[in-house]
């Protein structure tokens, strides 16, 4: 097990009856590449994105790399969780309680609708650390599909759903990661509680309905990623500062 490696599934297209690239997954590309920002320097990452969030790659993803946790985002159910949308074939199962096994000694988080029901409990029994999901739809009220990056009634959806693997990549235990995400919905729900926006009423009934559904399930005390110390940068840094007093130096003895 490599405790500072992340695997972490980016699925881009749904399928034509849910808008395809423009229809909710186009959102969790955008959520979901904010994870994958906040890996930079603190440990390997690899992505699958697109055509490549797939359950071929997912199962050869895991069992070389080795990761410590997975981050995911697809489609649902009670005992399924999946990537991409593939043409001709639907969409490709990325985990069911017939390979949990993959996930042994990880912690996960699947931001997908209804896994916490069965596929959740079934991971953590075959022998993965903690899991972290929804037992119901996951739900956000988004106004602009073609740019969800700027959308600002989704945006506090992905500040809240993104919070829990935000904090286990800093390095944090699952149940720290569990309590931030908490409270980023709280002041989420307070804020739109506060605003006087024409949708304000339906975005804190579906924060407060996914906040609840939220489930974290295993060993609450585990840390799941230890992240690198950036001695590059405080290398770098250093140097910076030398370089800078020397400068300083040599202007005071012409003086």
């Amino acid at each position: 097990m490599v405790q500072n490696a992340a695997l972490v599934t980016n699925p881009n297209r749904d399928s034509p009856e849910n808008g395809g690239t423009q229809g909710p997954y186009a959102y969790g590309v955008v959520w979901m590449r904010s994870i994958i920002n906040a890996l930079a320097f603190r440990g390997a990452r690899q992505v699958l994105e697109g055509d490549v969030a797939v359950g071929s790659k997912f199962e050869d993803a895991a069992r070389s790399m080795d990761p410590s946790i997975v981050v995911g985002f697809g489609h649902g159910a009670s005992d399924m969780w999946v990537g991409q949308y593939i043409e001709a074939e639907g969409y490709s199962i990325l985990l069911t309680p017939a390979n949990a096994d993959l996930m042994v000694g990880r912690v996960i988080y699947l931001l997908s609708c209804y896994t916490a029901q069965e596929l959740g409990p079934e991971i953590v029994r075959s022998g993965a650390i903690a899991y972290a999901g929804y037992n119901q739809a996951f739900t956000w009220v988004g106004s602009d599909t073609s740019s969800p990056a700027t959308d600002l009634q989704a945006a506090p959806f992905g500040r809240a759903a993104t919070a829990y693997p935000r904090e286990l990549v800093r390095g944090k235990t699952v149940k720290e990661a569990k309590d931030k995400a908490i409270e980023v919905f709280n002041q989420e729900i307070e804020r739109w509680e506060q605003s006087d926006d024409i949708y304000a009423r339906e975005v804190v009934k579906w924060l407060l309905w996914d906040r609840d559904a939220f489930t974290v399930l295993g060993d609450e005390t585990a840390v799941g990623f230890i992240p690198r110390t950036p001695t590059v940068l405080i290398v770098a840094g250093a140097i910076a500062a030398a370089a800078a007093a020397y400068g300083i130096y040599r202007w005071r003895k012409r003086r």
